[in-house]
């Protein structure tokens, strides 16, 4: 008989309250707490300025078609909660500043994303705007402006769409050369795409910047190795991973403010994976990477303070994504290949 393989995927919480995140190392045991188990598939991440967790995950219903569930955990809730389904299967989830949280997923219409929208107060999602292309990410900035990148119908080319705060629907903005990996938002406003593309057989991994009163895109720098990953921090710094030429490490780039290009700060073990690096409210950035281990991930973290990258923790699972909330919490999504059940497991992470 056939056996059928699923996916178990994890959320594991660090805690880092009341304490230097340091005294999460190596050098010091931690605990892992199981805090809600629950069957589901694919998960991404987004956190609010509140400390608010809203967690996405694609799962078939009936077995028939993909729904998306929505999860929230508020700051005080010692566990998540289910909100909404949505029709669909998962594409991008993003909050702003204002609590407001956009929702991207793949239309039974074809090369199409819908897009769902739940403001603070409001009990579930509503569908606000479709837009033409399969999502390849979306982010808001501190203003409420929300940008998307979208697969456009021309090869090797993202359309980039933006919706303000007071704007009912999205608008084509500009269109940016290769497919997007990943988009961020700094505090100041400026939006940084990271795209591939393919040149005389040869892919090329390329950084893109708005500026917040910029009309379009401009290309600042190449980066070698696959970008998989982009984050912006607090002060304006963004930091990029890249799967490092070198078999099984990942190179981490940093770019601050004034800075024209960005310069490579460290080498890691393991290979970052999707959305794979956030920034903390304290400037501290987090990396995880798929380590030799099997199933494992690896978590590293550098403070402002520190010169590069160290270990803090191993995870069981293959990260999806990693996320940070107000409170210093960090939020990791991992998945497991398991046989027959599929299964989500929240854990919390603590000082011994």
């Amino acid at each position: 008989m056939r056996k059928l393989l699923t996916m178990l995927a994890t959320i594991t919480l660090i805690s880092t309250e009341s304490t230097n995140v340091l005294a999460c190392d190596k050098q010091i045991p931690c605990i892992i707490k199981e805090i809600k188990e629950i069957p589901e598939g694919k998960t991404l991440i987004t956190t609010t300025a509140d400390g608010t967790v809203y967690v996405g995950t694609t799962t078939m219903a009936n077995g028939t078609h993909k729904v998306i569930k929505i999860y929230k955990k508020g700051e005080s809730d010692s566990t998540f909660t289910e909100i909404a389904e949505i029709h669909g299967d998962m594409l991008g989830i993003t909050a702003a500043t204002d609590g407001t949280v956009y929702v991207g997923t793949v239309s039974v219409k074809i090369n199409t994303t819908n897009i769902y929208k739940k403001s603070q107060n409001d009990s579930t999602f509503t569908e606000i705007a479709e837009i033409h292309g399969d999502m390849l990410g979306i982010t808001a900035a501190t203003d409420g402006t929300v940008y998307v990148g979208t697969k456009s119908v021309k090869i090797n080319t993202t359309n980039i769409y933006k919706k303000s705060q007071n704007d009912l629907t999205f608008t084509e903005i500009t269109e940016i050369p290769g497919n997007m990996l990943g988009i961020t938002a700094a505090t100041d406003g400026t939006v940084y795409v990271e795209t591939k593309i393919k040149v005389n057989q040869t892919y090329i991994n390329k950084i893109y910047k708005k500026n917040k009163n910029d009309l379009t895109f401009t290309e600042i720098t190449e980066i070698p190795g696959d970008i998989l990953g982009i984050t912006a921090a607090t002060d304006g710094k963004v930091y990029v991973g890249t799967e490092n030429v070198k078999i099984g490490y990942t190179k981490i780039y940093k770019k601050s403010q004034n800075d024209l290009t960005f310069t490579e700060i460290a080498e890691i073990p393991g290979w970052i994976k999707g959305k794979g690096i956030t920034a903390a409210t304290d400037r501290t950035v987090y990396v995880g990477t798929v380590s030799v281990k099997i199933n494992t991930t690896n978590i590293y973290k550098k403070s402002q303070s520190d010169s590069t990258f160290t270990e803090i923790a191993d995870i069981n699972g293959i990260i999806n994504s990693i996320a940070t909330a107000t409170d210093g919490k960090i939020y990791i999504a991992t998945s497991i290949m398991r046989i027959p059940t599929k299964i989500y497991k929240f854990f919390e992470l603590k000082l011994i």
